[in-house]
């Protein structure tokens, strides 16, 4: 399917999702450094006035989202579907509490070991060890064996680890419960994180799966998609085209 398939139904019953990282907002060596292209918020608000559901889905904590995109109407899921945003307040996922103590203890013998590295805190939920900046101290292995041993799971990205609890929730999970009842559903995204959000779009008529390309696109990808975009650029271009066509008359 591409875009322009979900012009022709009721904007109702459509739902426009997109990744953050490598999606909406370049990546960046600092990943607290991230902002969504200037475009981007505009973009998101034309389409929460139309759409049935404009949401972003993203690794990056609910409130790191709230704050950078504040566009009223849109549903946040951050933390790969373990928080969201619900009337203004941030509410996570209750399996997580019993895990904190182990969060907390692992990323503090994170810092110790990796120094040299940037440990991104994510609440109470997790963490993610980064080597954007120090390509030559990739730890992915070592980060693995660290969660391990605190009963946690840790999840590889770009350039970089994340640590969170073996709770099964992933893009894909939160993307079903999004899309679940919608006639159309588009799904934005760049990274490895982002394929079960892709595969998640099946239980939608018409499925609209958009790959944003980049020097550090998964090997999956393309295949994983209906339409490859160059970038966020690409990204905000069509959500802006998208917003346009279900302004028009019908």
């Amino acid at each position: 399917m591409r875009p322009d398939d979900l012009i022709g139904l009721d904007p109702q019953r459509v739902a426009i999702l997109a990744d953050y990282d490598g999606s909406l907002a370049p990546i960046v060596e600092h990943p607290e450094d991230a902002r969504p292209l200037p475009g981007a918020r505009p973009a998101l608000a034309e389409l929460v006035e139309v759409a049935g559901l404009v949401g972003v889905v993203s690794g990056r904590p609910a409130a790191f989202l709230q704050d950078r995109i504040g566009v009223p109407g849109l549903m946040i899921v951050g933390q790969y579907g373990l928080e969201r945003v619900e009337g203004g307040s941030i509410v996570l996922d209750p399996r997580v509490d019993q895990y904190a103590d182990a969060v907390a203890a692992a990323r503090r013998e994170a810092e110790l070991r990796w120094p040299e590295l940037f440990i991104e805190e994510k609440g109470s939920i997790a963490f993610s060890v980064h080597w954007r900046s120090r390509p030559d101290r990739a730890v992915g292995d070592e980060v693995a064996t660290l969660a391990a041993r605190y009963g946690l799971r840790a999840h590889g990205g770009r350039l970089a680890s994340e640590v969170r609890p073996p709770i099964g929730v992933d893009k894909g999970v939160a993307v079903a419960e999004l899309v679940d009842g919608f006639e159309g559903a588009l799904f934005a995204g760049d990274d490895e994180g982002d394929l079960p959000a892709f595969a998640a779009l099946e239980r939608v008529a018409v499925p609209v799966r958009i790959g944003v390309q980049s020097a550090e696109a998964p090997a999956g990808l393309v295949d994983a998609v209906d339409v490859m975009v160059d970038g966020p650029d690409g990204v905000v271009a069509l959500l802006r085209g998208l917003a346009e066509k279900f302004n028009q008359p019908r």
